[in-house]
């Protein structure tokens, strides 16, 4: 088996434990973890009920002890009417204000 060690991946994860595909992601993470990759897992901010945060944390600590505590809620605003917003928009213009979403960095 190779190593990537050095490598860091911030990934979302969309399936929530109830979800079908919740047992190929936590394949995928452990696949990522045996190969030395440095994941940072997040979840959106909406769709999470508090047993599914409960079982996740659970999931992830036997992946790897510490990865509960890298765990991020990524916040989206879904306020607006993405829709109308976009319609009358340049490609690449930039709407003031704030940001429907954000980037993470480190």
């Amino acid at each position: 088996m190779h190593s990537i060690g050095g490598l860091a991946v911030h990934v979302t994860i969309h399936p929530t434990p109830s979800d079908a595909d919740w047992q190929p992601v936590l394949n995928g993470l452990r696949r990522a973890l045996k190969l030395g990759i440095d994941v940072y897992p997040a979840i959106g901010g909406v769709g999470w009920s508090d047993a599914h945060l409960s079982t996740s944390y659970a999931t992830l600590a036997e992946l790897a002890r510490d990865l509960p505590l890298r765990l991020a809620v990524r916040p989206f605003n879904l306020s607006y009417d993405a829709l109308t917003t976009r319609r009358g928009l340049d490609r690449y213009a930039v709407p003031p204000g704030p940001s429907p979403s954000m980037r993470w960095s480190s």
